[in-house]
């Protein structure tokens, strides 16, 4: 029986001033939703033997990178045509002010019988090993589609260490990697877990040179497992202060509203703010938070070349 079937696959999305990036992020296409195994394995000759998240592939930073997918899938059909054009194999994603790459992404087959994974440029002769057209599967061979995992923000050693702690304990991160990477030191429960030692932690962070000396932790060696809050040193969260404007529709306009963040265009009303003696127009609340959390510590309030906050 003919089928056809265009599998997209999650990504790990960047880390950013107010938070960590995503996990496995279905694509923002809206049709293209990550389908339940269950589902997949009942529609099409597939057996999906493992998914779950790319080990080591999140970049590090004080808000870190969302970790990327990996799926194992063996085929169940006498023979199966597959065409790849997947991107960011060979470069991970960036990571920005500090923040370490994310780990590139992989597609490696293993032929039925075979005991050793391989590139299908190693197996089929492919000029790319990841986009390709018209290679031949057949029963019992395994592909495995390892995507890419997001860029870090921010200096890993100003991360929550409380947040780090919590991802040794997930098996997100080693022991030694909270150490060496986050400067987090950790020590064993009598249970055989980690708790946090913060003056330990304290005495690392102090050793790096140009990050916070104190970790935002109590005095004492705390447990990690309600580690789940804002990434440590983000910029605190400030009230929308201003009101919502009616932008007058008229039938001969020649001027445009347009957000002083994103430069998106607004129709209708625009949210009306006051900064000093500028008066700023954006999409919302949410833009002028934004603004205020990431533009103005950065570039300042000077007014850009091209002002798109009130007309155009």
């Amino acid at each position: 029986e003919f089928y056809a079937n265009y599998h997209i696959e999650g990504c790990g999305w960047g880390g950013k001033a107010t938070g960590d990036g995503n996990d496995i992020q279905c694509p923002i296409n809206g049709n293209c939703r990550n389908t339940p195994v269950e589902v997949f394995e009942t529609r099409y000759p597939w057996l999906t033997h493992s998914y779950r998240l790319a080990d080591g592939s999140a970049g590090h930073g004080r808000s870190r990178g969302g970790a990327g997918s990996s799926r194992v899938l063996e085929a169940r059909a006498p023979e199966i045509t597959v065409s790849s054009f997947m991107d960011r194999h060979e470069t991970g994603a960036w990571g920005l002010f500090g923040g370490q790459p994310g780990s590139p992404g992989a597609l490696r087959i293993r032929r039925h019988g075979d005991e050793a994974w391989g590139t299908f440029s190693e197996a089929f002769g492919t000029v790319s090993p990841n986009k390709f057209a018209d290679i031949r599967v057949r029963h019992g061979d395994r592909i495995e589609i390892v995507s890419p995992g997001g860029g870090g923000y921010g200096p890993p050693a100003q991360r929550d260490p409380e947040l780090v702690c919590g991802e040794v304990l997930d098996g997100l991160l080693s022991a030694r990697q909270a150490r060496a990477v986050y400067r987090v030191a950790l020590a064993r429960e009598d249970g055989g877990g980690w708790r946090l030692d913060a003056a330990a932690t304290a005495r690392l962070r102090a050793e790096s040179v140009g990050v916070p000396q104190t970790p935002r932790a109590t005095a004492g060696s705390a447990g990690c497992g309600a580690a789940r809050r804002q990434s440590w040193g983000a910029p605190p969260v400030r009230e929308a202060e201003g009101h919502w404007e009616p932008i007058p529709d008229a039938l001969y306009a020649t001027t445009t509203a347009r957000c002083d963040l994103c430069g998106k265009m607004i129709v209708g009303r625009l949210w009306r703010v006051r900064h000093g003696d500028r008066s700023l127009g954006f999409c919302d609340h949410r833009c002028q938070r934004t603004w205020l959390e990431y533009r103005l510590p950065r570039y300042g309030a000077a007014e850009p070349t091209a002002s798109p906050g009130t007309s155009v």
